[in-house]
């Protein structure tokens, strides 16, 4: 076998890993693409929930503050 068939059946062998790589590169770039959209969609679902927690915080405080203005003004009518 000579030098010059040995260069090229390498280079024919380099440009097929070359291929390869760059499939496999386009499959990461798929697969990293839909994982930062899902985890986009989740964060947003986090924030929406986070959101909806503190609407019920709030409700619920401005129940027990009218109750307890209620109970206080109940009993100083009855007391």
């Amino acid at each position: 076998m000579s030098v010059d068939q040995t260069i090229s059946e390498l280079s024919g062998t380099l440009a097929q890993l070359s291929t390869l790589v760059a499939h496999i590169n386009r499959q990461i770039t798929g697969i990293t693409s839909r994982i930062n959209h899902t985890l986009d969609n989740f964060d947003q679902a986090v924030a929406n929930i986070a959101k909806d927690a503190g609407s019920v915080t709030y409700q619920v405080g401005d129940s027990v503050s009218q109750m307890s203005f209620f109970l206080t003004q109940n009993c100083l009518l009855l007391g």
